[in-house]
């Protein structure tokens, strides 16, 4: 009875212990290309070439912090002051409100991306805490009347509320998107915290308002922007803020049997792209786990040894 029972269990106990091994984490390298790789391939501890077992295109969720100028003559009053009124003076709100309805934000970031929206103008303020990016909406932003009164450029205050709520999201990628006149309160100099050291890339929509070059004709958030766009016409906010939060570039995680210390990818079998991979350091594994396989074959063989002891005692 016992031998027949290790005949049938042995097979299982193989399976199990194959699955653990064929379960055991990944190694992942993540890299950006503008198409699919045809050929990637990567160098081992020992030297060796090792190949994919898959390459996958999975995008990243970001963390995505929007500033934008609340000063009343940017944000414009025509809504409420008279058009025959000397102060009356039509701003870009209804634009941004507009740009926020019909951005494709589905198409800049996968589900799991969040978003805070803050203002600056006498002080910074949050407008709408982190939530998730594809709930942005227009009407978040509200009247005109809301920014009557307002004559500050606190830039600077506003770029570091965003970072104080890019900093505690959990995501990787972190984007800060001013959108303003360029200018601060202190025309003379902009303070900004070092961006790079939180991973925090820094891109600006430029428009100017009616009395925007009468307090300062410097733009003084563009040496700090990685990439800039600047409209003539508020209208155009919207098409910029899509040029600039699209994805110019398509993110693959390339999967490894085992640790590698070195990945040459070859985009179209022309440009190739090395990445660099400490030894022995795993990126992530979407796979089922090994350790279940395990607690199961000990189980098994567990009750194979009290069916052979109870078996030798009955005899």
């Amino acid at each position: 009875m016992a031998g027949r029972m290790l005949r049938m269990i042995t097979p299982i106990l193989s399976v199990l212990c194959l699955a653990a091994v064929a379960h055991a984490d990944p190694y992942e390298v993540a890299f950006e290309a503008s198409n699919k790789p045809k050929t990637v391939w990567a160098i081992d501890a020992d030297g060796r070439v090792v190949l994919p077992t898959a390459v996958d295109e999975r995008p990243e969720p970001i963390a995505l912090a929007i500033v934008y100028c609340g000063w009343e003559i940017w944000i414009g009053n025509d809504d409420y002051i008279p058009e025959w009124d000397a102060s009356h003076y039509p701003g870009a709100l209804h634009a941004l409100k507009s740009a926020f309805d019909t951005v494709p934000w589905s198409r800049i970031a996968p589900p799991a991306s969040s978003a805070v929206v803050i203002r600056y103008d006498d002080h910074a303020t949050i407008v709408t805490p982190r939530r998730p990016i594809q709930e942005l909406r227009g009407a978040m932003l509200g009247s005109q009347q809301q920014y009557s009164g307002t004559t500050g450029h606190e830039l600077a205050r506003g770029i570091e509320l965003a970072v104080v709520q890019l900093t505690a999201m959990p995501q990787r990628k972190k984007i800060l998107l001013v959108i303003g006149d360029g200018i601060d309160t202190r025309v003379d100099r902009l303070d900004v915290p070092p961006l790079s050291k939180y991973g925090i890339e820094l891109r600006s929509i430029v428009y100017k308002a009616a009395l925007s070059d009468f307090l300062s004709p410097a733009d003084q958030i563009y040496p700090y922007a990685k990439r800039t766009r600047t409209v003539q016409l508020s209208d155009d906010i919207g098409l910029a803020m899509t040029s600039l939060l699209l994805p110019t570039e398509h993110r693959y995680v390339a999967t490894f049997p085992h640790p590698i210390v070195g990945a040459h990818v070859y985009v179209d079998g022309v440009d190739e792209l090395a990445i660099d991979v400490p030894h022995g350091c795993q990126f992530g594994s979407e796979r089922t786990p090994w350790y279940p396989f395990v607690l199961v074959a000990a189980a098994l063989l567990g009750i194979l040894a009290l069916m052979i002891r109870d078996r030798a005692a009955a005899a």
